[in-house]
């Protein structure tokens, strides 16, 4: 893009400069490879050839009697194996774009020549990785053919097994990944069914190969995995690789299925297990790893699998206990909960697994199966809503409980399961008391917090009771979007009931004198805006008590909030089907809450620039009047 030429004159010149120079390089390169040149000068020929990849077809380079020569042998030399390393992976990721079957086949059988040289260097970190990276290119580059012709190819696969299996330094590993999602990709179609076959046995024993990876370093049976690294950064790494690792066995469980992919760290967890009971030492560094394993596979296991997960769910409950083994299999029980629903008889083993981590936790203060119970009980709550109607009470008891002891992530995840069940309730007057019961101590809370001012209390103190305020009124919220209702044809709606009785009177408090703060002003516009667009025309009897709330909220403290918030109110109460009152009253309020904000910029036009945020959230406020309302701009 930076020549000053006109596309036709860059294609004369590109033409006069390349295009009719390539047979000249052609033959210099030759030369100077034919010559037997020093190291240094075989480095630059082999650069340069690497330059011209693009523009020479690949076959005259590897029919050239002494350029292939020279790329192939200056691998195995220290002073050009690396730019022999570039230019063959360069080579090869360009053979990618043509179909020549025996320019392929050539290259595909020089490569494998390397093998040797590959075995040979194996403890030379420094080569390895060069080397990993050319394979991977190969088996990237040419995935397709493999598919096509797996017994032909199935040595390059077999190296590229051998190569994720390498133990000295897990980064040169995943070089080799992409290539198992790719041939994924092609075995998996009913068209490569033969070579699914073929590629079986070796997705099997690359799981075997993962599960040796994802295992903790066994060097300490402490529980604190900080304890088996040099410092943080190594664990975190470690931590992230596991995740990558976990993509590739969902790979392998797609080829070889669901029931053969479960069957092997389960027969590792059952194969250690026996040890420890017979006496010998079972780290839990190896029974987790198997654990994180078939949490990883759980999106390609099918909800009917009926073979291996009934025996793997009646073992995970038993396991002995330990810290990371619990919070291992809580966090499997938790991703498999869609099964757990086609598969009732499970569901109250595993409940009662969950919720006694709480107590587990509590009495070793471990704050990881807190929190793990707390995802995996959310997504049972999500997904085995229908299931757990009739054990409201009964959870509403263990969810007062605990509630006190949850950081605040824990109890969103709760809450977001509890509102889900909640949901499920088809009785108005069962929902109405149900819903009462589960908001109340939470109401009162909030009901508590509206009675303090802000000059009450010193600052400290009130920026705790700030958040508290922010942090209950989001769990009001997470309920308020999952029962959403889903129609608006009956007269009333006993959620709004709640809302409307209960809510928008400790809300309007809570603005009053808490909205200094952004925290509470942020999360009551929050609860507003969800509470509008999900309860919408059951909300109309508070629309005049809301418009108010929110001009004098932007009126007292200036926070763009109120703005974006009054932008959704003004189009769920304007659209076509708003009864004409209601669009009457909607755009009354919207023309008084842009009096207000031109006032505003008015008595600040001198440091508008101090404010783009909120002069952000005035023109989305704008968007939403004049998508509903552009008639009425003038």
């Amino acid at each position: 893009m930076k020549v000053p030429l006109s596309d036709e004159e860059l294609r004369l010149r590109t033409k006069q400069l390349v295009d009719d120079n390539i047979q000249q390089v052609l033959y210099v390169l030759s030369s100077f490879a034919t010559n037997q040149a020093s190291s240094s000068t075989s480095s630059l020929v082999l650069s340069c050839i690497k330059s011209w990849i693009s523009e020479i077809p690949i076959d005259q380079i590897l029919s050239n009697s002494s350029l292939c020569p020279l790329i192939f042998n200056s691998i195995s030399n220290d002073d050009t194996f690396d730019t022999a390393i570039e230019c063959l992976s360069t080579i090869i990721a360009e053979s990618s774009e043509i179909d020549n079957l025996d320019i392929i086949r050539g290259l595909y059988e020089q490569l494998l020549n390397l093998k040797p040289f590959l075995m040979e260097n194996s403890d030379d970190i420094d080569k390895m990785e060069p080397l990993v990276e050319l394979f991977a290119t190969a088996g990237e580059s040419w995935y397709a053919y493999i598919a096509r012709m797996p017994v032909d190819f199935k040595p390059l696969v077999e190296i590229l097994l051998q190569l994720t299996a390498y133990e000295e330094d897990l980064d040169i590993v995943k070089y080799t990944f992409k290539f198992w999602f790719d041939l994924k990709q092609l075995l998996v179609l009913e068209s490569r069914k033969e070579a699914r076959q073929v590629f079986t046995p070796i997705y099997a024993q690359l799981i075997e190969i993962i599960l040796n990876h994802l295992c903790y370093p066994l060097t300490s049976d402490s529980i604190n995995t900080r304890d088996l690294f040099e410092n943080k950064e190594a664990e975190d790494k470690f931590k992230d690789f596991r995740y990558d690792m976990g993509d590739v066995l969902k790979d392998c469980c797609a080829v070889i299925g669901a029931q053969s992919a479960l069957q092997i760290p389960f027969a590792k967890l059952q194969n250690f297990m026996n040890l420890q009971s017979q006496g010998q030492q079972a780290l839990w560094q190896n029974i987790e790893a198997p654990l994180f394993s078939m949490r990883a596979m759980a999106k390609e296991v099918s909800t009917n699998e009926n073979a291996i997960l009934p025996q793997i769910m009646d073992y995970l409950v038993k396991l002995p206990e330990n810290p990371k083994i619990r919070y291992a299999a809580t966090l499997v029980l938790g991703r498999y909960t869609e099964w757990t629903a086609k598969h009732p008889a499970y569901l109250e083993k595993q409940l009662t697994y969950i919720t006694s981590g709480f107590e587990v936790a509590s009495n070793i203060n471990n704050m990881d199966i807190v929190m793990a119970a707390s995802h995996a009980l959310k997504y049972f709550c999500m997904d085995c809503s229908s299931l757990l109607v009739d054990s409201l009470e009964q959870l509403f008891n263990f969810y007062n409980n605990i509630a006190g002891n949850l950081d605040i992530q824990s109890l969103y995840d709760i809450t977001q399961g509890i509102s889900h069940i909640l949901a499920e309730e088809k009785d108005p007057e069962k929902l109405y008391n149900i819903t009462l019961m589960f908001w109340k101590p939470t109401l009162e809370k909030l009901s508590s917090y509206a009675d303090f001012t802000d000059g009450s209390s010193n600052a400290t103190s009130m920026d705790e009771i700030h958040t508290k305020i922010a942090d209950e009124i989001e769990i009001i919220t997470i309920y308020v979007n999952s029962l959403r209702p889903l129609s608006y044809r009956p007269p009333e709606n006993p959620v709004a009931k709640l809302l409307i009785e209960y809510c928008w009177p400790i809300v309007i408090k809570l603005i009053s004198n808490h909205g200094r703060s952004s925290k509470v002003s942020e999360r009551c516009a929050k609860f507003i805006k969800n509470a509008i667009q999900n309860f919408n025309i059951y909300l109309i009897p508070v629309i005049s008590v809301t418009a108010e709330v929110l001009v004098q909220g932007f009126s007292n403290y200036k926070y763009g909030c109120y703005l974006w918030v009054s932008g959704v109110f003004f189009k769920e109460y304007s659209d076509e089907d708003a009864a004409p009152q209601t669009k009457e009253a909607a755009w009354l309020f919207a023309a008084q809450q842009t009096s207000t904000f031109i006032q505003f910029v008015e008595s600040e036009k001198n440091k508008l620039a101090e404010y783009p945020d909120l002069i952000e959230d005035f023109f989305r406020m704008m968007n939403d009047v004049l998508m509903f309302s552009p008639n009425l701009m003038h």
